[in-house]
């Protein structure tokens, strides 16, 4: 009678949890069913069923130690947290963290790091010094710190249509390194594309 009743309790369990949408709460629901199933399988002598749950319930475990340290608050630096407030702030901290990990640090001395004409191999962020923009000659604009740089081609997938020179410190993907970063996290890679779109925007409004 008490294992028919612990059965159906969890089967009752698994069906609640066709309605939980949220992923933390569906593993810990998961757990609660495995355990009336080892509960059953106990008062029954089902060894198979108790075998099975268990695996179930340290998968079950360890996905919700993950979800659990993955929603833990993020803390940046001042400089981290000025920089994601500038330009980032769509995205989760976590996420903008992952993807600015992802880069590297240069420091450039007046490097021409675009070409007019040819396909930069990076995009680069400027986080501190200058970086001008000419045709030729002609200045077209000086872009100062927080600025996305090449991120134009990289949008396009166009060659540069001007030359950038840079004085300071940037963080630099790869197109490599964004291609391998599209293929494991593309809703990271989306993201970052609307924190180019919103950065071309401000450079638009600041050339009228």
């Amino acid at each position: 009678m008490i294992d028919s009743i612990i059965l159906n309790c969890a089967y009752i369990i698994l069906f609640l949890s066709l309605a939980v949408r949220d992923m933390l709460v569906l593993r810990v629901v998961m757990t609660i069913a495995c355990i009336c199933f080892i509960s059953f399988g106990v008062l029954s002598s089902n060894t198979s069923m108790i075998s099975w749950n268990i695996l179930f319930i340290v998968l079950n475990i360890y996905q919700v130690v993950r979800l659990v340290l993955e929603r833990r608050p993020v803390s940046l630096s001042p400089e981290l947290e000025s920089i994601y407030d500038s330009r980032f702030k769509n995205m989760k901290k976590r996420d903008f963290l992952n993807f600015w990990h992802f880069g590297h640090e240069i420091c450039y001395f007046k490097a021409l790091v675009c070409e007019e004409g040819k396909d930069p191999e990076q995009l680069m962020f400027l986080v501190n010094g200058k970086a001008d923009v000419t045709q030729g000659e002609k200045l077209l604009t000086s872009l100062d710190s927080n600025n996305f740089v090449a991120e134009m081609s990289y949008m396009s997938d166009k060659p540069a249509s001007a030359d950038v020179t840079i004085t300071g410190t940037t963080i630099v993907w790869t197109r490599k390194k964004l291609a391998e970063l599209e293929n494991i996290y593309p809703s990271l890679i989306h993201d970052v594309r609307v924190s180019i779109g919103g950065d071309l925007s401000h450079k638009l409004r600041r050339s009228q």
